[in-house]
């Protein structure tokens, strides 16, 4: 799920559950409340999930199917608007951006609509088409900047028909109030949006200047950086496409060979006949559309999804050969039985289809480079977390904090922990509940660790093949995992001779002596293991016992002798090795020994913060 999926779904959520919150626009991922209105709908009736969101582009993308057999058929006939609805609907540029939750995929579905209702006011003279028209294009800028484009183009082309055509006075008079009730509908539909961009023109525009190349862009040189752009831009049909693997098969040009073939064919026949008003209009669309991505960060081109709106010139162009041989075969292959005429453009129909869905079913969906672009150590980590539970303590990568995605799809998960680097592990817990660590690929040296300190956790390595990179590991620990490190060696010995072999041995949860001790006085205590400090500071340590004690703490006495005492040190965050010695000479014997961090109050030294190998003293932070 990638990160704007996810955040777009956050807001989603947070307009269904308060009244108040119904923005006009979102500027961080750069849409429109009308979308996120839609999410909302889809997240409360299809499925609160990133496929419930997926289904609204799914009906922008199939949306665009009819709505290009209308504008088809309005052209050139019925015929050439059931091979141009075809060839928009086979092609992978159309389908991958049909499903990703994320505006883009709306731009072509209001062009074709638009272009349609346009047609059929300027053929019929009816001023209800003209208002269809107007609320399509009002509707199509509320949602992604690349339809700005096709009005841009839309208003080249009607200035030159305005200098090419000659209008009678009275349907020139008639086409004003066409116009008028277009625009009014455009307004009504627009007005929400227009009026966020005038009142917050930074906000509204951010997008833009902040991906525009006269802002940002690799190469120093404006008109060079402009030139290659274009030259990425214009090869990304038949040569090299789009690099990101969120938007293409990283690399593959964008057209299959067929497809790219009909493509330059049905450019010639534009141009060879410009006579053709719709000819003229797409041959004014391409261009201006592919200034999306000529105008924006060169680093990124080519960029199919900022030139979207070339999406309706690219299936018209490529529609126009194959009316051209559906016509010339018609007449030429008279004599030849219907089924057989059909066979050459019933094998072309298959091919376009097979290679178009292998290339995106298989090729694109096992790359890695494609798998691992929609925040997959994310969504990996939100899936798990979900799956786990609220009752798990979740431990996570610094890279992999405060992202969307996680909160998406694991909203409930109060007892998260980034971890604090390089003083990761081991986990600090009262061993009450199960944890789970989710380690990017980055900080791996943390998974190796934890391997080394919890051998009988679960661990995993994702990733979409053996072969590949990881994209997250994971570790799974249970109460008796965590516990396993925690506490401190407890030896006792008769007498006061500790070079004698031990006669009792524990893994004591306290500096405290455990109940089930055999042993008489006099014996000697020794407690010896890492004591972790959770901050940087004096702490105050308090003795109570009868027993002749030294506290010694990475080899620096701090407290030596019997009775009740306290002595004040100073400790770096960390772990620090600790050995307490006590001679109990008779009597009944009692040991206690507590600390008081800094800002702290006295308490017992609890066993999240006493620990035994593997985990030794090492790795401090100071102040």
């Amino acid at each position: 799920m990638w990160y704007d999926e996810a955040e777009a779904g956050l807001q989603a959520r947070r307009w269904l559950s308060t009244p108040l919150y119904k923005p006009a626009f979102y500027d961080p991922i750069n849409i429109s409340g009308q979308l996120l209105w839609l999410y909302a709908l889809a997240l409360k009736w299809l499925s609160d999930t990133v496929w419930g969101m997926r289904l609204v582009s799914v009906g922008f993308g199939l949306g665009g199917v009819p709505a290009a057999f209308l504008l088809g058929r309005e052209l050139r006939g019925a015929r050439f608007g059931l091979i141009f609805a075809f060839l928009l609907a086979v092609m992978r540029w159309d389908i991958n951006f049909s499903r990703i939750a994320m505006t883009g995929i709306d731009t072509p579905f209001f062009e074709l609509l638009a272009l349609f209702f346009l047609t059929r006011a300027l053929k019929r003279g009816t001023l209800r088409d003209a208002v269809f028209a107007g609320l399509t294009i009002g509707w199509g800028l509320t949602f992604y900047t690349a339809f700005r484009l096709f009005i841009a183009a839309v208003g080249v082309f009607a200035l030159l028909g305005i200098g090419i055509w000659k209008i009678s006075a009275p349907r020139r008079a008639y086409l004003g109030w066409q116009v008028l009730a277009l625009g009014i509908a455009v307004w009504i539909a627009a007005m929400p949006v227009v009026q966020y961009a005038a009142r917050h023109p930074d906000s509204y525009w951010y997008r833009v200047r902040t991906t525009s190349i006269l802002n940002r862009r690799d190469d120093p040189n404006l008109l060079h950086a402009l030139l290659i752009s274009t030259e990425r831009h214009l090869k990304m049909f038949h040569v090299h496409g789009d690099n990101n693997g969120r938007h293409n098969l990283p690399g593959e040009p964008e057209l299959d060979p067929l497809l790219g073939v009909l493509f330059v064919f049905g450019l010639a026949l534009a141009l060879k006949n410009l006579r053709r008003a719709e000819n003229g209009f797409f041959l004014l669309l391409l261009p201006i559309g592919l200034l999306g991505g000529i105008l924006s960060l060169d680093f990124e081109a080519p960029q199919s999804l900022r030139t979207i709106a070339v999406l309706p010139a690219v299936a018209y162009f490529s529609a126009l050969p194959l009316l051209w041989f559906a016509r010339e075969g018609a007449e030429t292959l008279r004599p030849i039985p219907l089924k057989w005429q059909l066979l050459p453009a019933a094998l072309a129909a298959l091919y376009l289809l097979g290679f178009n869905a292998h290339t995106y079913f298989v090729r694109q969906a096992n790359d890695f480079s494609v798998w691992n672009a929609f925040s997959t150590p994310e969504t990996i980590t939100g899936r798990e977390m979900a799956r786990l539970g609220a009752e798990t303590d979740f431990f996570l990568s610094p890279f992999l904090a405060n992202h969307p995605t996680i909160e998406f799809l694991a909203p409930n998960a109060p007892h998260t922990t980034i971890f604090t680097l390089p003083d990761a592990l081991p986990i600090r817990t009262d061993a009450t509940r199960p944890a789970a660590l989710f380690i990017h690929p980055d900080d791996g040296w943390i998974f190796r660790r934890a391997q080394q300190l919890y051998p009988a956790a679960t661990f995993k390595t994702e990733t979409n093949h053996p072969d590949n990179p990881p994209a997250v590991f994971i570790a799974e620990l249970s109460p008796a995992d965590i516990s396993a490190v925690q506490g401190i060696g407890l030896t006792l010995r008769a007498g006061s001779d500790t070079a004698q072999p031990p006669q009792q041995a524990f893994r004591s949860e306290s500096l405290s002596l455990p109940d089930g001790i055999s042993l008489p006085p006099p014996f000697t205590a020794v407690w010896e293991g890492t004591l972790y400090a959770p901050k940087f500071g004096t702490y105050r340590f308090q003795l109570s016992t009868p027993a002749a004690t030294a506290l010694e703490i990475d080899g620096f006495p701090v407290l030596n002798g019997a009775g009740n005492q306290s002595a004040r040190f100073t400790l770096a965050q960390g772990n620090h090795h600790l050995r307490v010695r006590a001679a109990f000479s008779g009597g009944e014997p009692s040991f206690s020994l507590q600390w008081e961090p800094p800002g702290g109050s006295l308490a017992e030294i609890s066993r999240q913060f006493l620990y035994t190998p593997p985990v030794s003293a090492r790795g401090l932070l100071g102040e």
